[in-house]
């Protein structure tokens, strides 16, 4: 048994994905959520700047003594966390392109990723989707405003705009009818899933996030090391506490909500 928290860090909103599914399938841990809005958002981040920017917050973080970090983003879990886990003795787990369950469930092999600018345009993405090209389409589509929609909230304003978003940035899936699967390839989209299914009724989802959780309770089940806690999660935001939450509270997470200041910058920002 460990009762220590675990640490989950992302630019903002995403995390939530990640907590909610941390809650079903470990429901006793206690959460230390990290919103990193200050660097919001990590998609239009160079490789260095995410690089210093996970290692600096992961720095943060271990002052509570997590047993695990999760680095709830795709973005700087496929560019910088292999070398971001060399500066932390506490294991770190990042969310991925879940490639190889999206071939699985797909029938026509037409498969779409929607992700960020940085993710889309990445090398390390290029590599991961090699293995697959020969069998394999997958359509690489930039979803920056989708994941600005659920950033800001105004997901849960008008869903008119939210679908004309989608449509408007995903015209390449449109013109692909054989797509039938899509991977959501940033932990801010499973909030606008039910948006997506509507538009493709006829494609499935895969949710990485779901995958990582899943490993975090098996690395934990297999040290004795889950937890024997009443739920609680402490939401630390580094910028724009107001609008996080309000966003917070519209979705029935009535947390306290602490305000920090990360005593770092990074050039260019």
């Amino acid at each position: 048994m460990d009762n220590r928290p675990i640490a989950v860090l992302d630019s903002g909103m995403g995390s939530l994905s990640i907590i909610k599914s941390l809650r079903t399938k470990i429901p006793n841990e206690s959460i230390v959520y990290l919103a990193d809005r200050a660097h919001y958002p990590y998609g239009k981040k160079t490789k260095e700047q995410l690089k210093l920017i996970i290692i600096r917050a992961v720095k943060y973080l271990e002052k509570f003594d997590p047993k695990v970090i999760i680095v709830a983003s795709i973005t700087p879990s496929i560019q910088v966390l292999k070398e971001c886990k060399l500066h932390t003795n506490i294991p770190i787990f990042g969310v991925y392109p879940n490639i190889d369950d999206a071939v699985v469930l797909s029938k026509t092999k037409f498969i779409a990723m929607l992700a960020t600018e940085g993710t889309i345009e990445s090398n390390v993405l290029d590599d991961y989707i090699k293995p697959y090209i020969t069998t394999t389409k997958i359509i690489k589509v930039n979803a920056s405003a989708m994941i600005d929609l659920v950033e800001s909230g105004k997901f849960l304003e008008n869903d008119k705009i939210v679908k004309e978003v989608i449509i408007n940035n995903t015209e390449s899936i449109k013109s692909q009818p054989r797509t039938d699967v899509i991977i959501l390839g940033s932990t801010h989209l499973p909030f606008i899933k039910k948006h997506i299914t509507n538009i493709y009724p006829q494609v499935q989802l895969v949710d990485p996030a779901i995958y990582t959780v899943e490993q975090v309770k098996t690395y934990l089940q297999h040290r004795n090391s889950t937890a024997q806690n009443k739920w609680n999660v402490n939401i630390l935001v580094s910028k724009n506490k107001q609008q996080f939450e309000k966003i917070m509270r519209s979705l029935g997470i009535n947390e306290k909500i602490e305000e920090i200041k990360l005593d770092f910058k990074i050039d260019g920002f």
